[in-house]
């Protein structure tokens, strides 16, 4: 019945002041209930008392919203078959972003890389974005999934990346965690994020906070982006007042590797107005630095 932003039933929320309102609407006549968009013709008579139960239990136990679930009784009766005592998964959402990602021939492997750096970027900046672990999570997420889009279209991986989270099975994320997500994915490499067409499952600074991680994950993926890459480890640390500085040992020189940092240099200056400084030590001639400054 509405334009809402993401084809997914599952984990949707609903306020109960709008509960309340649907409620009031399907109290007419058959035959006028029959008409309003969106009605199953096999639920006409039954919806009307299952929305007023809905709308009292709400009530009663003092919920501000309703949360749709994909599955119902039968599916919960066979769950409690299939696993009496304890979870199958014991990390729902760790699983999820993995059953993802090898679903789309991601290299686990080179991604481990990349989460770890993400990480160390983020924990490095918490004192500029203030940022708590729940963002880290999406973060590190989006770094599990560097290259989703890569198999369906070189060119515009991007979108598709954002396409594939958005349209994933992906259990035990909120709509909003699921836009972020996407986002991050989507503008990881480039350019600014703009969740506009999303506000309906959003809150007022999800806006900021994708505009503020999204160049975290660039440095990482322009720090990782060969698959088989040389670089030994990377340490951030934030020189209050002075700058973002990465050190990154390796085994051999990071040419590609610079010039991309260079421009996620501009990108992270324009987010925390804060430069970033790049020192590069060869594992094989530690004395010597190079050093490169956004």
């Amino acid at each position: 019945r509405t334009t809402y932003p993401l084809r997914r039933m599952h984990g949707m929320e609903i306020p109960v002041s709008a509960l309340t309102r649907m409620s009031r609407q399907l109290l007419v006549p058959t035959a006028a209930r029959r008409k309003l968009p969106g009605m199953s013709q096999h639920r006409v008579e039954t919806l009307p008392a299952a929305a007023i139960v809905l709308d009292e239990v709400a009530k009663l136990t003092g919920a501000q919203s309703l949360t749709v679930a994909g599955q119902g009784l039968r599916e919960g009766l066979l769950w409690q078959v299939i696993r009496p005592v304890e979870p199958l998964l014991p990390n729902v959402r760790r699983s999820s972003i993995d059953g993802l990602s090898r679903a789309n021939h991601v290299d686990e492997r080179a991604t481990e890389a990349v989460e770890a750096t993400a990480a160390a970027l983020f924990d490095a900046t918490h004192d500029l974005h203030g940022y708590g672990p729940d963002y880290r999570e999406l973060l590190l997420c989006a770094a599990r999934l560097a290259g989703i889009g890569m198999h369906i279209d070189y060119y515009n991986r991007d979108r598709h990346a954002e396409y594939l989270v958005h349209s994933g099975d992906l259990h035990g994320f909120t709509h909003r965690e699921i836009v972020i997500l996407g986002a991050l994915v989507r503008w990881g490499d480039s350019g600014s994020p703009d969740l506009s067409m999303y506000s309906r499952a959003l809150r007022p600074d999800d806006q900021a906070c994708a505009t503020a991680l999204a160049p975290l994950l660039g440095i990482a993926h322009a720090i990782h982006r060969r698959q088989r890459s040389p670089v030994v480890s990377v340490q951030a640390q934030h020189r209050a007042g002075r700058n973002l500085r990465l050190t990154v040992r390796a085994n051999t020189p990071l040419d590609a590797e610079m010039n991309a940092l260079e421009s996620q240099a501009r990108r992270f200056e324009a987010v925390y107005r804060l430069p970033l400084q790049v020192v590069l030590q060869l594992a094989q001639d530690e004395p010597r630095e190079r050093k490169s400054a956004g």
